[in-house]
């Protein structure tokens, strides 16, 4: 029997020995995002569908309370960082967050003024924008080791 019969030589092991930290910490961050999204859309329903304000003041306040505990989750779960608060990084995160605030409102305005789509499905399109735009930003920006 050769070599090869006897067991695989990378496998499943060998690629959780070489992606096992950045595979965990990508579920960490959609663990974060999870909490920041029914943060957000809880914010966001209740201003816009339980007090009727416009959505182009419901989304920015819910996406600022979620942003808000996104700084601080990701910061000290997700990318590890213990370091006490630093100006440079905030305002990176500022930067990266708005960034997906301003495509977000643009796939809400599009969905819901020009393709006549219910404003929750929407902010379900707006997710899938805004999720990568984030982890990338933070991963190889903001938080970069």
């Amino acid at each position: 029997m050769s070599d090869k019969a006897e067991g695989p030589t990378g496998g499943i092991a060998a690629v959780i020995e070489k992606y096992g930290k950045g595979i965990v910490q990508f579920v960490k961050f959609n663990a974060v995002g999870i909490i920041n999204t029914a943060i957000t859309f809880l914010v966001f329903t209740l201003l816009n569908k339980l007090i009727g304000l416009d959505k182009f003041i419901a989304e920015p306040s819910g996406y600022v309370c979620g942003l808000i505990n996104s700084y601080f989750l990701n910061k000290i779960w997700t990318f590890g960082k213990k370091h006490h608060y630093r100006l440079s990084e905030a305002l990176k995160f500022i930067i990266v967050n708005a960034f997906a605030l301003g495509g977000t409102l643009l796939i809400l305005h599009v969905a819901e003024d020009i393709l006549s789509i219910d404003v929750l499905w929407g902010k379900l399109m707006a997710y899938c924008y805004s999720v990568p735009v984030n982890y990338i930003g933070f991963k190889y920006w903001v938080f970069r080791t």
